[in-house]
């Protein structure tokens, strides 16, 4: 018996929800980036309708490929015949009567609700059906349909000998090839310290205002892309031609300020060109929307983690991230923020560096990890706390020559140790290099 033609399962024991379903359609089609953060949670068989799993199939499809908007969702059901099934491009163009981002979260999980009481009463047909199972064929039964009804698209119980098993094929890929365990960040002595960027972390490096944290962030998002992983930039505080340029002077070892004032002259032009070609090729994506919102951030992070395979996501700088518009409290309001963007880290098993302010505290001294402006859950959050101090910078003068100095502390490393190392700084470029490399900035 198919459980949808049952009658009094229709209209007695299982609500349908069309209005649910269209507006998880309508939304997801017509303000997909706003809505591309609810995708993981829908499944194909939420839909009771079998068009409207045509149409979120048809988003699947073209998630990695395409923008999604009204008219890629015709050209493809055009493409595979199946238009006129659902009711023609009237229809997919009519969905934005439904296109409700406010009540999506709500619709999601009505549909959610009511496709595991479908499968709860097919459970039990078949239970009821199960006089010549045995009993042990019975209680596979059950926890087979249990752990697929209960489970969403992501996460999960896995098997520790599946686990153990993933585990070793990385260690024996990296052994066979000689790779490190982590994303190298470019810098030698900070790979020997954190082992590089690893997967679902959350890294926090904080400085004082003009101690360079944007430079160390851009650097590192540049050395990562320089290994053909792809990096995503969020900036805002500074727009993507002022970005680019730094970039660029950086690379091409110019000083910035004279690239600002249009002072270079006709062969710093021409190196200037030369390298903004090598850096177009690489795989950075900087996110120019400007919108602040921690759920925004995100949304635009996901879409780009599924299109482009991001492996960093780079935010410069942690506390002109909002909730809302409005919070009663920073400090509450950055903890929400930190836990976000380590749950994002881990869903999309990807690394989150995100670059943050010290307060006033910390000015004209070696900075402490309590330092951290606005809020002690950042400290607890993040699994690598990175400080950046150039004691040149607040003028301090003593037995060693701080010129050119910058001094790392790695404060916290949740899965191994901590220490102390040195970067070279040059001022001109604003850019860093390993300490052994000091003086190398004039080749």
């Amino acid at each position: 018996m198919n459980q949808f033609n049952n009658e009094k399962f229709h209209k007695d024991i299982i609500p349908i929800c069309r209005d649910d379903e269209l507006i998880v359609i309508g939304t997801l089609i017509h303000d997909f980036e706003n809505a591309v953060e609810y995708v993981n949670e829908i499944k194909l068989e939420h839909f009771h309708d079998l068009n409207h799993r045509l149409i979120f199939r048809a988003i699947n499809k073209l998630l990695l490929n395409e923008k999604i908007n009204p008219q890629s969702i015709i050209n493809y059901l055009t493409d595979i015949g199946k238009l006129d099934q659902i009711g023609g491009a009237y229809f997919i163009t009519w969905l934005y009567d439904f296109n409700l981002i406010s009540q999506l979260p709500q619709s999601i999980q009505r549909l959610t609700e009511v496709y595991k009481r479908r499968e709860y009463y097919e459970l039990g047909r078949k239970l009821n059906n199960s006089y010549q199972i045995k009993s042990n064929g019975i209680e596979k039964l059950i926890f087979d349909a249990v752990e697929n009804i209960e489970s969403n698209s992501i996460g999960g119980y896995v098997e520790i000998n599946k686990s153990i098993d993933v585990l070793l094929d990385d260690m024996t890929e990296r052994f066979e090839n000689g790779t490190p365990p982590g994303i190298s960040t470019g810098f030698n002595d900070l790979d020997e310290i954190i082992t590089g960027f690893e997967p679902g972390d959350l890294i926090i490096i904080g400085a004082c205002t003009s101690h360079g944290k944007t430079a160390l962030g851009l650097n590192i998002g540049v050395n990562i892309a320089k290994q053909g992983l792809p990096v995503a930039v969020v900036s805002l505080e500074m727009p993507s031609n002022q970005l680019n340029q730094r970039l660029i002077c950086s690379e091409a070892k110019l000083d910035c300020q004279k690239a600002k004032n249009n002072e270079l002259s006709n062969k710093e032009m021409n190196r200037f060109f030369k390298l903004a070609e090598s850096v177009k090729e690489y795989p950075i994506y900087i996110d120019e929307s400007r919108n602040n919102t921690i759920s925004k951030i995100i949304t635009r992070a996901k879409l780009q983690c599924k299109r482009k395979k991001i492996k960093v996501l780079i935010i410069d700088y942690l506390q002109l991230i909002k909730i809302g518009d409005t919070s009663e409290n920073r400090n509450l309001e950055l903890s929400e923020i930190t836990m976000a963007l380590k749950r994002f880290a881990l869903q999309e098993n990807i690394t989150v560096l995100c670059l943050a302010q010290l307060n006033r505290k910390a000015s004209g001294k070696a900075p402490l990890i309590s330092e951290l402006r606005d809020s002690g859950a950042i400290e607890q959050d993040a699994d690598k706390v990175i400080l950046l101090w150039r004691p040149e910078q607040d003028g301090i003068r003593g037995k060693e020559d701080f010129t050119g100095v910058a001094l790392l502390n790695i404060a916290k490393n949740r899965n191994g140790k901590t220490g102390k190392i040195k970067l070279s700084f040059n001022a001109k470029s604003i850019s860093f290099r390993d300490y052994s490399y000091y003086g190398g900035f004039n080749d």
